[in-house]
């Protein structure tokens, strides 16, 4: 009902506030390219996505961050529409933290799945 890639998240929420997003997982360039373009505006972002640091999206992410989360497992999904785990993960996921007003020294954490 809403695409999140065109519409301006200060739509939804006010700038300043703090964005979760877990975005389908390819292409991430765009929600990369997204991420960014509403951090600037002022927004905070929390995203999830697969920890794949030789990618340019990835780097452009672990720029902009004021942390990032690493998983030392594979995180499950859930089906959509049949709430069963989906499986075939194949990767780590990293959590990008973008915040305006930092309040920790850790850049880089990990947590167990």
């Amino acid at each position: 009902e809403l695409d999140s890639l065109a519409t301006p998240w200060a739509d939804v929420a006010p700038s300043g506030s703090q964005v979760w997003i877990n975005p389908p997982f390819n292409p991430m360039q765009p929600w990369a390219d997204k991420v960014l373009q509403e951090y600037r505006s002022g927004m905070n972002v929390v995203m999830a996505a697969n920890a794949a640091t030789g990618t340019k999206w990835f780097r452009q992410l672990a720029e902009a961050s004021s942390q990032i989360r690493f998983t030392t497992g594979r995180v499950s999904f859930l089906h959509p529409n049949t709430g069963e785990p989906v499986g075939g993960n194949n990767m780590a996921q990293a959590i990008f933290v973008l915040q305006h007003d930092r309040t920790y020294d850790e850049r880089v954490i990990w947590f167990n799945v």
